[in-house]
C-alpha cells in the first residue's frame, strides 16, 4: 500500500466498500488494482493501492496501426471543469452555511474553454487538507478534454503484449492513411481484455 501523499481523513457509515474505494481512487487521484491469482488449486486475489499505477514508457512502447494495432475508434470526451468546489460535511451542524469548502480552479482552462463549474458535496469529510487535495484531484481529472481510443492489439512488433499493461503510458500512432486526422499520441492505457480470437482489446486515453 502506497502511504505517501496527502494524508486524508473520512468517515464512512453502512457504505459499499466497493463504492466507497472507487470514489477514493477518484477524490485522491490515485489508483488501486485487484490481481488474481491462482495457484495450487487456489483461487485468491491480491488488492494493491498506487500512487500511479504503471510507467511512461512512450518512449519505448509503440502502438501502431496496421502493424500491432487495429480496428482504432477515436473521440474526444468531457466533460469540462475547471473551477472545482468539494463541499464537505458541516462543522458545528448540518446547515450549508458551516460546510467546510475546498475551491481551486485552473486559469489555462478557463481561457480555453470559458468558466466550467463543478460542485462536488463530500458528506464524509470535515478535514480542510482532505477537501483541498479532493477538489484539486477532481480538477486535474477534468480540466482539459481527454482523447479516447478503443482498439484491438495484436501480439506482434513493435510491441507485443509482455511490454505494457493497464497503467502504463504508450505512444499510439494510427489513421496514418488520412495525414488529415493522422494521431501521434502518447495514451494511458485505462482497460485491456483478452479474447478467444488471441487479440487484445484496449481502452487508452
Amino acid at each position: 500500500v502506497y502511504t505517501g501523499g496527502t494524508a486524508r481523513t473520512e468517515t464512512y457509515h453502512y457504505e459499499n466498500l466497493w463504492t466507497l474505494t472507487q470514489n477514493l481512487q477518484q477524490r485522491s487521484g490515485e489508483d488501486f488494482q485487484i490481481r488474481p491469482i491462482y495457484e495450487g488449486g487456489k483461487l485468491s486475489f491480491l488488492a494493491s493501492w498506487h500512487a500511479t499505477r504503471g510507467d511512461d514508457l512512450s518512449e519505448s512502447v509503440l502502438l501502431i496501426e496496421d502493424k500491432n494495432l487495429e480496428s482504432l475508434t477515436l473521440d474526444e470526451q468531457g466533460p469540462i471543469a475547471n473551477t472545482v468546489t468539494a463541499a464537505g460535511s458541516g462543522a458545528g451542524g448540518t446547515t450549508w452555511d458551516d460546510r467546510l469548502l475546498g475551491e481551486t480552479q485552473d486559469t489555462d482552462s478557463i481561457s480555453t474553454h470559458g468558466r466550467r463549474d463543478r460542485v462536488d458535496v463530500l458528506t464524509g469529510i470535515a478535514d480542510q487538507d482532505t477537501l483541498d487535495a479532493s477538489a484539486a484531484a477532481i480538477l486535474a481529472d477534468l480540466k482539459d478534454p481527454r482523447s479516447h481510443i478503443s482498439a484491438v492489439a495484436l501480439n506482434t512488433g513493435p510491441a507485443d503484449w509482455s511490454r505494457y499493461n493497464v497503467g502504463d503510458t504508450v505512444n499510439v500512432q494510427g489513421f496514418l492513411k488520412h495525414s488529415l486526422w493522422a494521431c501521434d499520441l502518447n495514451l494511458r492505457i485505462y482497460g485491456r481484455e483478452w479474447r478467444p480470437d488471441n487479440r487484445c482489446s484496449l481502452e487508452l486515453a
